[in-house]
């Protein structure tokens, strides 16, 4: 799926897109993507899932967003949550496509 939401990526302008991810491409590890662990304790470091997206353009892939694997952990299950509660920008056919640049 990182194919196509790149593609994706480009026909909308977008510089760079986080990415919460499930799976071993190793491009994700690369620009134009920047792997977020959204359902990690120790990345989010006590900040805010709001705070971490604000000013981003993030993508989700559906197995975290849908799966067993995101909601083992609290900071997982909030993030969950946290995506669910809003209506995304666009979907490819792997990744929901949230838009937080325009945020406060």
């Amino acid at each position: 799926g990182l194919l196509e939401l790149d593609q994706w990526r480009q026909e909308h302008g977008v510089d760079a897109i986080d990415l919460w991810y499930f799976g071993l491409d190793p491009r994700v590890l690369r620009p134009p993507f920047r792997p977020v662990l959204l359902h990690s304790e120790e990345w989010l470091r006590g900040r805010s899932l709001a705070e971490v997206v604000r000013g981003r353009c993030v993508a989700v892939s559906t197995t975290l967003l849908y799966g067993a694997y995101a909601k083992g952990t609290a900071p997982g299950r909030e993030a969950v949550a946290f995506f669910l509660a809003r209506q995304p920008v666009d979907r490819t056919t792997t990744f929901f496509v949230y838009d937080f640049r325009q945020e406060n």
